[in-house]
């Protein structure tokens, strides 16, 4: 088992009303279907250290470091793909899963 680096991670909703995970040093993050899948993520990734998710008071922005995403002389529009929310394919799978089973 690999040991997460230990970052703080801020847990809420942004002004979209979607729920959002990101780390205190801007460089992981994403958005996420329920509130139960951002803490999730954001507990995984901080090791389960007591203290290190918060749950937001006010709506939160999601900004992403930039300058640190992708491999060197990657492009712009390839950083995008690096913002994959596990929450999401997870659930598209459940939804293929189930739409399978009901047509067979």
């Amino acid at each position: 088992m690999m040991l997460a680096r230990i970052s703080n991670f801020v847990v809420g909703r942004d002004r979209g009303g979607r729920w959002t995970a990101m780390a205190s040093n801007g460089l992981e993050g994403g958005y996420f279907v329920s509130r139960a899948a951002a803490l999730r993520y954001a507990r995984l990734e901080t090791g389960r250290e007591p203290g290190a998710v918060r749950q937001a008071t006010s709506p939160i922005k999601l900004s992403l470091r930039h300058d640190r995403l992708g491999a060197e002389g990657a492009t712009t529009e390839g950083r995008g793909w690096l913002m994959l929310d596990v929450g999401i394919a997870i659930g598209f799978a459940l939804l293929c899963l189930a739409t399978g089973m009901i047509l067979s």
